[in-house]
């Protein structure tokens, strides 16, 4: 594996230092902050920091329901 040597400041290396758990490297625990933000990308950003992911899925299946609901409720007018 292929590694590069990156700069940090340092407070950022200690805060990296803290999440370390056993024998991960700073690495895995870089992939680990990645993977938490792809699972769920809106978690870090405005009111969707707070909310979980089933209250997330709700939200959404309420939005897909309501966009349902609105197409069956429209007329097509043929001009």
């Amino acid at each position: 594996m292929a590694s590069k040597l990156i700069a940090i400041k340092e407070e950022l290396y200690e805060k990296l230092s803290k999440l370390k758990k056993g024998s991960e490297s700073f690495s895995d625990v870089i992939e680990n902050l990645l993977k938490s933000v792809e699972k769920n990308p809106l978690a870090h950003f405005g009111i969707a920091q707070d909310l979980d992911d089933r209250d997330l899925d709700d939200f959404e299946s309420y939005l897909l329901d309501n966009r349902k609901k609105s197409r069956t409720n429209q007329k097509i007018i043929e001009i």
